[in-house]
């Protein structure tokens, strides 16, 4: 894939103050970088290097900073830098405000709020620098499984120094959930300049405020039963604010009182209470959800967030039963991520389904127009068994070695002319890591976790679906991970919620294999402080890793910290809490986003406050000897950035072994 058309990266020059007396200088290794390029270091226009810097990381620590605005400047490589750090800048971070928007009051009188959730980020300027798409998800955001009405779903663009560029509002037609509004962002016409493609429908907004469809169209289910009893829902809703927050400002008291809250009330002989249901006046089971009504795949302007255009969603929704039930939880189920299926210039492909049937539309944007590549879809007798196979997220990458993309679709794969690679068989799954496990070679691996209560956890060759090992459960295997984590075992650890301790790459344990009844006393033990849990090692995080401390092994990020296993112990060790911020998405506490979006190879994370009133881009303060280039030019490690947000949230991993098993130059530049 060497001729393909590429982000063009600029040095991505940050710097962070540490603390009162050292502010950290980092920028990126580029791939036109000559190995050993050599790099020079200016704050407001005075040299700090006496020597060129050639070796090492490109990491530099001041450690003399001046109290006033200072510009720090790197020259080298034909492409020099700045960044200005601001007198009062933070420690730790860089602070991004947000527009909160206001919220409001659904149709069933309840009131709703926003907060920031998942981000992408593309350079929609060409200026070589990324911006951030932000998602902003409203309180009451529901699962496809569950009725009610939701707030709007809204995407704002942000540079890096809080400039709001746009914001776009996806309308009451889409519904909001981490499973309706899949989004991804790349230059796709290869003009330098980011675009946003998404699932729209009547009355979206775009960033110059022009409605997609029919602005006035309500395809809610209820609506009108629902605004008719608007006055008598409101009032009950009211109530129940009110009880709710009585509720909460006692369970609040009981833990300063050290007493335990107790979850539901509970009759005399321990059975709970019956909840008491008021007659809403419409049908509860429907309310809410969009079972009817045009679909449509836009393309947006980055710079702009102007709607440029917009074609009819493939596959059209049709018969909802259809699709495997009829409330729309089957049919309601998207996907999206983009390749390059052609080998020379990026794609989007949406998605719907993966309980049943399944179809993934691959398309092109030249700039003008969106054009339909090719249509994957289930219903072909030729593809029926790879129906059911899809997971919650979706894995892209040249697996089979063609120099073109392929589709790794939880169990199944689809080749880049979309006809069937293979499936397994083995059905949906909720978490995926497709990497390069193995340092020996450069074949893609895939560690997949199923929901079936048989098929547990599997490791196999992306390319054939040849399965390595597998350890075969009787229970929802909901979580897995894989990183390398310990340098005594080659390649890549993989753990799962049903793995029975850390695997290598030969299925081995590398931990001692804990008994059943340790592992039900370690569940008893549910009510301990999780902390403690997690430090001695009984909870190993499941949720997101990140390259954080400088080394090439990778750390574990997960519930608002940085932590690190300690193999020689099996503990875990605490690197780095975010103080202040909130991690998205409930247990599956994924940041907003974590990438490498500036400075060196290290990974940033990118999370939100508390009130969702600014983003912090958090950086590594910890040096690194490694000079690696950028890994956002790695395509696979790209395209998974660009798919991060999607479903139940993955962490991005690189097309090729990176880890302390291979020599060291093999990485350095």
């Amino acid at each position: 894939m060497a001729n393909i058309q590429r982000e063009q990266l600029n040095r991505g020059v940050v710097a962070v103050r540490q603390d009162a007396g050292h502010v950290i200088v980092s920028w990126r290794t580029l791939y036109t970088d000559k190995k050993g390029e050599p790099f020079d270091i200016y704050r407001n226009g005075v040299k700090l290097n006496r020597q060129p810097l050639t070796t090492g990381g490109t990491f530099y620590v001041d450690d003399s900073p001046l109290a006033t605005d200072a510009t720090y400047e790197i020259r080298g490589g034909g492409k020099n830098g700045t960044y200005t750090l601001a007198a009062g800048a933070p420690e730790g971070y860089l602070p991004i405000k947000l527009q909160k928007p206001e919220g409001g009051i659904s149709p069933d009188g309840r009131e709703y709020t926003y907060s920031a959730n998942d981000a992408s980020v593309g350079d929609v300027d060409g200026d070589g620098q990324y911006e951030i798409i932000l998602k902003w998800s409203p309180s009451n955001e529901h699962d496809n499984a569950h009725s009610g009405f939701t707030g709007n779903t809204l995407f704002d663009c942000y540079r890096l120094d809080g400039t709001r560029l746009w914001r776009i509002d996806m309308g009451k037609n889409i519904r909001s959930g981490a499973h309706y509004v899949p989004f991804v962002v790349y230059d796709f016409d290869g003009d330098g300049r980011a675009e946003l493609m998404v699932k729209t429908a009547d009355g979206t907004i775009d960033g110059k405020g022009n409605a997609i469809g029919d602005a006035k169209a309500d395809w809610r289910e209820e609506i009108g039963k629902a605004m008719a009893n608007f006055d008598k829902n409101r009032e009950a809703a009211k109530k129940e604010q009110a009880e709710m927050e009585q509720r909460r400002k006692e369970w609040e008291q009981m833990r300063r009182d050290g007493r335990r809250p107790q979850r539901a009330q509970r009759g005399p002989r321990g059975r709970r209470q019956p909840r008491q249901r008021r007659d809403p006046g419409y049908n509860e089971w429907k309310a809410g959800r969009i079972l009817s009504g045009p679909e449509y795949i836009t393309v947006f302007n980055g710079l702009t967030g102007e709607a440029m255009d917009s074609q009819p969603y493939i596959p059209e929704r049709g018969n909802v039963s259809d699709w495997g039930d009829d409330r729309g939880n089957r049919s309601e189920r998207y996907l999206a991520t983009m390749g390059y299926f052609d080998g020379k210039r990026a794609s989007a492909a949406f998605c719907r389904g993966y309980y049943g049937r399944t179809v993934i539309a691959a398309w092109d944007w030249d700039g003008r127009k969106l054009t339909n590549r090719w249509t994957f879809d289930t219903n072909d007798s030729r593809w029926k068994d790879y129906a059911g196979q899809g997971n919650h997220n979706v894995r892209v990458a040249d697996v089979d070695g063609d120099g073109c993309d392929e589709i790794i679709y939880g169990s199944m794969a689809v080749d880049n002319d979309g006809t069937g690679l293979y499936t397994t068989g083995m059905g949906h799954g909720d978490a995926m890591h497709l990497t390069a496990f193995d340092p020996t070679t450069d074949r893609l691996q895939l560690w997949d976790c199923h929901e079936n209560r048989r098929d547990g956890s599997d490791l196999r060759d992306a390319a054939t679906g040849k399965v390595i090992f597998q350890i075969k459960s009787r229970e929802d295997v909901g979580r897995c991970m894989a990183a390398d984590i310990d340098p005594t075992n080659p390649g890549l650890e993989m753990w799962s919620s049903d793995s029975h301790g850390i695997r290598n790459i030969k299925g081995e344990l590398v931990t001692p294999k804990r008994t059943s009844e340790e592992e039900k006393a370690d569940k008893a033990k549910s009510e301990e402080d999780d902390t403690a849990l997690f430090l001695r090692g009984m909870r190993l995080p499941t949720n997101f890793a990140v390259w954080w401390d400088g080394d090439l092994l990778r750390e574990m990020l997960d519930h608002n910290r940085v932590s690190k296993y300690e193999w020689e112990t099996g503990g875990m060790k605490l690197i780095k809490e975010f103080e202040g911020c909130t991690f998205n998405n409930g247990t599956k506490s994924n940041p907003c986003l974590s990438a490498d979006i500036v400075g060196d190879w290290r990974e940033e994370v990118l999370v939100r406050t508390t009130d969702s009133g600014e983003l912090r881009l958090y950086v590594s303060p910890i040096p690194t000897d490694y000079r690696i280039n950028c890994l956002m030019e790695d395509i696979p490690y790209r395209i998974s950035v660009a798919t991060e947000n999607v479903g139940y949230n993955q962490p991005p991993h690189t097309g090729f072994y990176l880890g302390p098993d291979k020599s060291v130059t093999d990485f350095l530049k």
